[in-house]
């Protein structure tokens, strides 16, 4: 009895791991047959999807690739491998034929095209795709010297808020994207007041990554030319410049979607010049440690 139930086993054990190898080559097509190709347009656009919609970036004339041995779209588009993830590239971007891609190299060098017989698996970004523009919103805490200034005022110090309006360069393949953009601090309390616009500019490195979310770390730098504070009462106030710095932990939901979701919690160093006391205190605002919580919206063009 045990020694059938063994084999009734092997079995299905058997039948279970042939249909779960089929089904991994059906939907992934280039996992284990794939060939060499060599681009030769100048440059060949990496698509994300089948009907080549969604481009992630592009690769040079002369690069060598990995594409799936079946042709799709009757035989327009072939699959490759890309950061783990199939991607998809036109027939006639490439060839097999290294005395083709050397026939077209030459006609293209008499165009004025310089041509880089380099053999790579590199993969270039095109910077014209993959942007986003982002809005982020929410308030910040403040300490350091802006808790002493407000004790001048008898006054506890109140939280502050903050909105960014920016340009971010995310390839949906690479862990790593740039932002630039337009910031505004303000803190309003019954006695003092403080404004200020700000440059800014960071890194994000996504540390985990899936279509639903993705968890991020950010760094970057804050500059400010204009940096106000005010006594309401007395109508007094002082101006003066900022540099500064940021660290942050993110939650991008949709990445992949045209419209995406954030919740940041972000540590913020800000650190001024030229400002003196207020009339009638003694506290030089030098600096403001933030610690900013944040949501926001992205749209992707």
């Amino acid at each position: 009895m045990l020694r059938t139930n063994l084999i009734d086993y092997a079995r299905t054990l058997k039948r279970t791991t042939h249909l779960f190898l089929c089904l991994i080559a059906f939907y992934h097509p280039i996992t284990f047959a794939a060939k060499e190709a060599y681009i030769k347009s100048i440059k060949a656009t990496i698509y994300a999807d089948l009907a080549l919609q969604a481009p992630l970036g592009f690769v040079r004339q002369g690069k060598k690739i990995l594409v799936g041995e079946v042709s799709r779209r009757n035989e327009s588009v072939y699959s490759l491998a890309l950061a783990g993830k199939v991607a998809y590239i036109r027939a006639n971007d490439i060839t097999f034929d290294f005395d083709e891609l050397s026939k077209e190299a030459h006609d293209v060098s008499r165009k004025g095209h310089k041509f880089y017989n380099t053999q790579s698996d590199e993969f270039e970004d095109n910077l014209r795709e993959n942007n986003y523009l982002t809005f982020h919103f929410g308030p910040f805490g403040v300490s350091g010297d802006w808790t002493a200034l407000s004790q001048e005022f008898n006054e506890a110090p109140k939280n502050g808020v903050y909105w960014e309006l920016a340009y971010e360069h995310r390839p949906p393949y690479y862990r790593t994207g740039i932002a630039v953009g337009l910031a505004y601090y303000q803190i309003k309390q019954s006695g003092l007041e403080f404004a200020m616009p700000s440059l800014e500019s960071s890194l994000s490195v996504a540390l985990f990554k899936s279509s639903f979310f993705n968890l991020e770390t950010q760094f970057g730098i804050s500059l400010s030319g204009d940096v106000r504070i005010k006594a309401t009462a007395s109508g007094q106030n002082d101006k003066g410049v900022m540099w500064g710095y940021f660290g942050s932990m993110q939650l991008r939901f949709f990445p992949q979607a045209k419209f995406n979701l954030f919740a940041r919690a972000a540590y913020r160093s800000l650190n001024f010049n030229g400002l003196e006391a207020l009339p009638g205190t003694q506290t030089v605002l030098n600096k403001i440690v933030a610690t900013e919580l944040s949501a926001g919206l992205g749209y992707s063009f």
